[in-house]
This record gives C-alpha cells, structure tokens and sequence, in this order.
C-alpha cells in the first residue's frame, strides 16, 4: 500500500502529520512554503460537526529534477491540464 501523501487525496495538518511522522510546526512551515509557491492548493475541509479544517493538495502533475555537470540542477513542474497557464508553475536553475 502507497503512503497516503504520495496520492491525490486532500489530506489535513493532523492527517499529514501523523503519516509523514513530523512534528506539527514543522510540517505547518513546510505546508505553507510549499502553498507560497504554488505547489500545494489549500482549501477547507467542510465537517458536520462545525469543526472545519484546512486540507492541502497537491497542485501540480509533474515534477522532473535533472542534474549535470554543466548546468547543475535544474527542477521543472507542470502544472494540471486544466490550469489556466500553459507555463510551468515553477522551473529552477541552480
């Protein structure tokens, strides 16, 4: 069976927290660098018992790391086929 965050799900902080074993602090700065750069969409986990809570998902389709001698890093991410760019949403160069 795949860990949950490596599918599609929506996953809550607590639910995030307890499969990928980190604490909650640091998982909140990761979850929220990762939703400044447009990596991860954010959206509210409606409950019925009125105790709502912010849900993450991934943003993005692909990601490609390539590395070489001459270049060095480079990181490509699509973004979904229903997005509104035909743009990556992020292309790193180190």
């Amino acid at each position: 069976m795949e860990p949950a965050y490596l599918n599609t799900t929506a996953l809550t902080a607590r639910e995030l927290t307890s499969e990928c074993d980190i604490p909650t602090s640091t998982l909140y700065r990761k979850l929220e660098q990762l939703a400044e750069v447009g990596l991860l969409e954010e959206r509210v986990r409606i409950r019925m018992d009125g105790k709502h809570a912010s849900e993450y998902r991934q943003a993005f389709t692909g990601l490609t790391v390539s590395v070489s001698g001459d270049s060095g890093v480079e990181v490509d991410v699509s973004a979904p086929a229903d997005s509104q760019s035909a743009e990556p949403l992020l292309a790193v160069n180190r």
